[in-house]
């Protein structure tokens, strides 16, 4: 879903780094759930060790918007 150029190729979209010049908690999460996502794990890790937090509740987030969605499609109302 994420092309390989627009994650790892370009500039910060960062704020807080963009302004004071350090990274903040949450930079190198987008790389992070890329390299996660595709199994490489201790990549991941590599760019934000809270990755390990991060993608297992927001893959229990879009597997229950999921379900929402298809119990939802299935009922005609």
């Amino acid at each position: 879903i994420l092309p390989y150029n627009l994650v790892f190729e370009g500039p910060t979209v960062c704020i807080f780094k963009n302004i004071a010049g350090y990274d903040c908690f949450g930079c190198g999460m987008t790389r992070g759930i890329y390299y996660f996502l595709k199994g490489d794990i201790i990549e991941a890790t590599r760019y934000n060790w809270r990755v390990l937090l991060v993608c297992p509740l927001l893959i229990m987030l879009w597997l229950k918007q999921f379900r929402y969605t298809w119990k939802n499609m299935l009922i005609q109302k």
